[in-house]
């Protein structure tokens, strides 16, 4: 499904989006990506075997600062806990 989120929703490891017609889709959050104070910029896999990765790009004043920096330290946590120990 195209066309444009209007909210997101963090929970574990995975994201939810919600399009504009109000369906709630569950995705997987894709290694890479960037996650900074200027933009965020995230692959999601949705779960639904035959959708296709959807690219999320946030800028800063698309939200409340406040939600903003929770989204990128969620998604910080996310990209720590798939990095491999190094010794």
């Amino acid at each position: 499904m195209r066309g444009p989120f209007v909210a997101l929703q963090c929970e574990g490891g995975s994201l939810a989006y919600q399009m504009r017609s109000g369906r709630w889709i569950e995705a997987a959050i894709v290694t890479g990506g960037c996650v900074s104070a200027q933009l965020t910029a995230v692959q999601l896999k949705p779960d639904s075997e035959r959708a296709c990765s959807v690219y999320v790009v946030v800028a800063p004043d698309c939200m409340r600062s406040e939600d903003y920096r929770r989204l990128r330290v969620h998604l910080g946590w996310v990209r720590a806990e798939r990095q491999p120990d190094v010794m």
